[in-house]
């Protein structure tokens, strides 16, 4: 594995958190890469769970959004889920 693939474990996190980042990144990539976001508002269900978190981040920092709209299904996720950047 070429060191730039790599990064450090959060002390916090545990093994099987760790192992699950990729499966959950490359999710939201795989939907990202099939839409044109750049200026467009856009929805995310779930905004608060690892999938949805990812989409938001990526949809802002490297798609373009213009403003990301996020459901949850409780006032903990909701806050969550602003707190990436979503508008509940």
């Amino acid at each position: 594995t070429h060191e730039s693939l790599v990064a450090p474990m959060s002390p916090q996190m545990s093994f099987e958190e760790a192992a699950s980042l990729p499966v959950i990144l490359c999710t939201a990539l795989g939907v990202m890469d099939h839409v044109k976001l750049e200026g467009k508002n856009v929805l995310i269900h779930a905004s608060a769970g690892g999938v949805g978190i990812s989409a938001t981040t990526l949809a802002r920092r490297f798609y373009g959004a213009n403003r990301i709209f996020g459901t949850c299904s409780s006032y903990e996720k909701r806050r969550i889920s602003s707190k990436f950047g979503c508008s509940l």
